[in-house]
């Protein structure tokens, strides 16, 4: 058999350290393992991560230098090809297509080199939709380690393939990538007496902290050549291996899964840093689209390069163990300011960008309520404005009639109006309202129902009645089929036991109930036109938690903010949705996909929403029924049976990791402690998820999103009072992505398929006199290339924005 094997020196950029600790983790494991390569020509070394040579390249110029010598040889070899080793279940699917636009274009610029070995050797899990996104940067092969063997049963190698088709030749690492002295040998030995392959890649070399491999390595490999009958030993570069697979004609199997699970407590651990996460990507997102929209229709110069920091500072975030929340309190610091000075240059984008078309827009008539909706998609959603100006109501543009508003408690006491009323805004503009004086004869027309009590309230789809004692929702009845959609109470918090590490090694699944929140105290808050909402406020020893339920007049759907003052120790908090329901089916988003699996109660990733739905029996028939949960900054769930459960936090200590016992006496630090607030959304729906998927992502990409309003003043311009720059259809297709490129003004517009069913979709960007129509396969993602003049033919590209050839 063959070992091909490789230097490695897995850094941690940020963990038990802060970030600028892992910067000179970099440098001297840099210059020492160049040292070591000048002294053992055949070594060959491989490196992940674009930041850790841009580090390398602004401190010590000249070692860098080094460094691009020896990947000139062909003995250093840059892997990866991203950022740094990121989560690879909680960040959104931009966000790895991002890892890989500004990793690989560095790579390329600096080194010259196209890196087409994927790496998170690290990472804790991977979501399935990863393959589709490998391919279509460019990259062949992928390395990973985790999940370990006891936790999932996987070959060796396999083509790894997603749910459209695409596939990549994955390895899982065998052995740790942090082998070094005697362990190193022993697991030498011990694969040359068991082999998975005739062929095997080895990556050895200290790890977490750096160093890599020593000169005691490299010498003992000599003599250990020796003992290891019928064995070869070389180095050489990890694409020799996977060359070497490809051609002893071995049957590859193929794996069409997601690869997990390892660590399952990092989805829900520290929950600041996961809504910091969401707001960041979607942020940044929202300021791509309102900055093409406003190059396009108001010559704004478009923000590229503070953009492109704004991305720089969250993919950074990233890192497995910082998004995980398993670093030390000291690297959050640094790691709340990061997200902090993106999430501000996002919205530096968005506000120029809004303030400048809204400048441009004909308001003489009156003072004006520009909104913009920065999703792709057409929004009907409630809005809160403040300020408010006067007694004002405003009118629709499209119908000219007033629109219902109400007042809300503003968020100062020092005499500002605050009003929420449901805002209907095209996809990807803006529609500017105008104020009207309330002695106007105008009347509102108000359709549907919102009815309230101090226990209930109603519109016209739903009843809504909660219990007095636990605080839970005992009825959620659908007036459309007559059914209380629960089983049980509905939104109910459950503490449970959860003694395990910041990582919840060794764990798969939380089910050991402590208690429930009792002693709850309900009130009626809000009874207006648009809103009726109760608050319901229940207490666990020394936690308190505050729903507000609201229902809006014509809107489908139960809208839910929590403020929770969380001071618990090992335990973990959910909210539990028993629905009423038989023969079910769990479906969750994943990055740019979906995935449906088993409901056998065990911890799994999901991003913005999860549903269950299946058989439910009405007193005259039964019917497919669902019942579909969105968050804002959720990645933990759970599902029994019909019971979906939604993870909102967990308090083990700070950088907890077994098999480190935890002493008497010490003062530990523990996590998610204090005030935590946090938005969800019920959709229940008649039939499969499938058939409002419109409504989810309407209502996902909105609560994540947000709207942006200016309020103008009377002045004249050239821009129409209502305005989309894109029109994507058939609803299953969604537009991810609208930004110019990384080097011209083409617009780069990218679409993903969620729901699995090819389709033709129809791209309508009016303002360029675009009109195209492109085949979609199941849970494709596509990237199309649009340049300014029109013609000039549309293009399709790949996800780092080159042309498919």
């Amino acid at each position: 058999m063959e070992f091909i094997l490789a230097g490695n020196a897995h850094i941690d950029p940020v963990w038990l350290w802060r970030w600028f600790e892992g910067y000179w983790t970099v440098r001297y494991t840099v210059r020492r393992v160049v040292d070591l390569m000048e002294k053992y020509p055949s070594a060959v070394f491989v490196f992940s991560s674009s930041i850790m040579y841009q580090w390398l390249e602004e401190c010590e110029p000249l070692l860098f230098g080094k460094v691009r010598k020896l990947v000139e040889e062909g003995r250093w070899i840059p892997v990866g090809g991203w950022i740094v080793e990121p989560d690879c279940n909680i960040p959104c699917g931009e966000s790895y297509i991002r890892q890989a636009l500004y990793g690989k274009r560095y790579f390329k610029e600096k080194l010259g080199v196209d890196v087409v070995i994927g790496y998170n050797i690290d990472s804790f899990g991977h979501n399935a939709m990863l393959p589709q996104i490998l391919r279509k940067s460019g990259y062949k092969y992928y390395i990973f380690m985790r999940p370990n063997s006891y936790e999932k049963n996987l070959p060796t190698v396999f083509f790894w393939e997603s749910p459209d088709g695409s596939r990549i030749l994955a390895y899982r690492h065998p052995v740790s990538y942090a082998l070094s002295g005697t362990s190193f040998v022993e697991a030498l030995k011990n694969l040359s007496l068991n082999p998975p392959l005739p062929v095997i890649l080895i990556l050895f070399g200290k790890g977490d902290h750096g160093s890599g491999p020593t000169d005691n390595d490299i010498r003992m490999l000599d003599l250990l050549v020796e003992k290891l009958e019928g064995c070869s030993i070389e180095f050489a570069n990890p694409e020799k291996f996977f060359k070497r697979i490809m051609e002893m004609n071995l049957e590859i199997p193929v794996v069409r899964d997601e690869l997990q699970h390892h660590a399952v407590g990092c989805y829900s651990v520290l929950s600041e840093i996961k809504a910091l996460n969401r707001r960041a990507e979607y942020s940044l997102m929202a300021a791509e689209r309102l900055s093409t929209l406003a190059y396009s229709i108001a010559n704004l110069s478009y923000p590229r390069d503070k953009l492109r920091r704004g991305w720089m500072l969250t993919l950074f975030c990233q890192f497995h163990d910082s998004l995980a929340g398993t670093c030390i309190p000291d690297a959050y610091a640094d790691i709340r300011s990061m997200y902090g000075e993106s999430i501000n240059l996002a919205y530096e984008s968005i506000n120029l960008a809004a303030q400048r078309i809204s400048s441009m827009i004909d308001t003489r008539d009156s003072q004006a309520l520009i909104i913009f909706n920065p999703t792709g998609l057409h929004v009907t959603f409630p809005i809160e404005v403040e300020p408010w100006p006067g007694d004002y109501m405003i009118l629709d543009p499209d119908s000219g009639k007033p629109i219902l508003i109400q007042d809300v408690n503003p968020s100062s006491v020092t005499g500002r109006r605050k009003v929420l009323f449901i805002a209907d805004v095209p996809a990807l503009g803006y529609k500017s309202y105008k104020f009207i004086d309330t002695l106007n004869t105008c009347k509102y027309e108000c359709e549907g129902i919102i009815e309230a009590s101090s226990t209930r309230i109603e519109n016209d789809y739903f009843v809504i009645e909660v219990d007095s004692e636990n605080g839970g929702i005992k009825t959620l009845y659908d007036k459309r089929i007559g059914v209380n959609i629960f089983r049980g109470y509905g939104a109910s918090p459950i503490v449970l036991k959860d003694e395990s590490d910041t990582w919840s090694h060794g764990v798969s699944a939380y089910r050991y109930e402590e208690g429930r929140f009792k002693d709850a105290e309900v009130s009626l808050i809000e009874s207006g036109p648009v809103r009726a909402t109760l608050s319901v406020k229940a207490r666990f020893s020394n936690s308190i938690i505050q729903q507000n339920i609201s229902l809006y007049r014509n809107l489908d759907f139960v809208d839910v903010r929590v403020k929770l003052d969380w001071r618990e120790k090992h335990r973990m908090l959910k909210l539990s949705f028993p629905v009423n329901l038989d023969s079910s089916i769990v479906t969750y988003e994943i990055p740019y996909g979906t995935i449906a699996r088993i409901a056998n109660g065990k911890e799994e990733p999901g991003q913005r929403w999860v549903d269950v739905s299946g058989i439910l029996y009405t007193p005259r028939k039964k019917i497919d029924f669902g019942l579909t949960l969105i968050n804002d900054s959720k990645y933990g769930f759970d599902a029994y049976g019909s019971e979906l459960r939604m993870s909102i936090l967990r308090s083990p200590v700070f950088a907890h990791h077994d098999p480190h016992k935890l002493k008497p006496g010490i003062d530990y630090q523990y996590i998610d402690q204090g005030i935590h607030t946090f938005r969800y959304i019920l959709v229940p729906h008649i039939g499969s998820w499938k058939t409002v998927f419109h409504r989810i992502s309407e209502i996902a990409e909105i609560m994540n999103t947000g709207f942006f309003y200016v309020v103008e003043d009377q002045h004249a311009g050239f821009l129409p009072s209502r305005f989309s720059l894109i029109n994507v259809e058939p609803y299953n297709v969604i537009l991810s992505t609208l930004k110019l490129s990384e080097e011209s003004d083409d617009l780069i517009i990218r679409l993903v398929e969620y729901t699995g069913t090819e389709c033709e979709s129809s791209i309508t960007i009016p303002i360029l006199d675009r009109d195209m129509k492109i085949r979609m396969k199941p849970f494709e993602i596509k990237t199309l290339r649009i340049p300014v003049d029109k013609s000039k033919p549309v293009v399709e590209c790949d996800l780092l924005e080159n042309p498919i050839e």
